[in-house]
């Protein structure tokens, strides 16, 4: 039997902690201690992530936009590569902006008067996220899960996107008497030797990030260069045939004078 985690990331990170707590203590009396392990090294999801989560299950429509989006921007981009052409993934790539900016701003008013002060990490979480493996994460309300594993703990969840480290390489915590806590709202919790403590390779998608970012600045700048150029050229077409209109009416008045010039010489005659 799956373990629902869409009530545990409901409520407010104030309230995770003790949350989680009972949900294990109800796991370990029926016996299901894997479970209980499992629930109990999941973290206490950051503002940012819980106001996504808000999101998810108050605007629905507009998450399932988003994850449209993206699985559409990531088939023109195959497309792209394979030799299709650029102009469906300029298209997808235009809608993918559209529909993060509304799930920016309804993960924003989640949080009321608090929204905009955490607007900057939401965007970040949520550019974190806009990839095929990380979007069902959001789809089902409960970013922040990542660390989960292999585990699947509600029915449709979706395959984390992890990378698991080696129990060694990650040092445990003790209290300030040297004894282990067994506070896991944070992400060090120390991994146990059955269940490895996995964490979001983020850096990979910041790095890819950082290229898109690049490419779109350059791609920008290119796109203003030409439209100088154009703008240079029309210009340039505009003095030409300007020119060219003064050029002739200066040749017709030369033309009109030699005229005279040899009316009058004959009438001197």
């Amino acid at each position: 039997m799956p373990v629902d985690l869409h009530a545990l990331y409901s409520v407010p990170p104030a309230e995770f902690v003790a949350t989680r707590t009972a949900l294990v203590g109800a796991l370990k009396a029926e016996q299901r201690k894997e479970e209980a392990a499992a629930v109990q090294q999941l973290r206490r999801p950051k503002l940012a992530e819980h106001a996504l989560n808000v999101a998810a299950r108050s605007e629905p429509r507009v998450i399932q936009r988003w994850v449209h989006a993206i699985a559409a921007a990531d088939a023109a981009q195959s497309t792209a590569i394979g030799g299709g052409g650029a102009a469906a993934l300029r298209d997808a790539a235009a809608e993918l902006r559209n529909a993060h900016a509304a799930v920016l701003a309804a993960a924003v008013s989640a949080l009321g008067d608090g929204g905009a002060a955490q607007r900057s990490d939401i965007n970040d979480t949520l550019r974190a996220l806009a990839h095929p493996d990380g979007a069902p994460l959001l789809q089902h309300g409960v970013v922040g899960s990542e660390q989960l594993g292999s585990l699947v703990l509600f029915a449709g969840a979706p395959e984390p996107v992890v990378k698991r480290t080696s129990p060694a390489a990650r040092p445990s915590r003790s209290s300030t008497d040297g004894s282990p806590t067994d506070d896991t709202s944070t992400d060090d919790t120390p991994p146990s030797p059955t269940q490895p403590a996995p964490t979001i390779d983020l850096r990979a998608v910041r790095a890819l990030e950082r290229k898109a970012a690049a490419a779109r600045s350059d791609s920008e700048r290119a796109d203003a260069t030409l439209s100088a150029a154009r703008n240079a050229l029309t210009a340039a077409k505009e003095a030409v045939a300007a020119a060219t209109t003064v050029a002739a009416q200066a040749r017709a008045d030369l033309r009109h004078a030699q005229t005279l010039v040899d009316e009058r010489r004959v009438g001197l005659r």
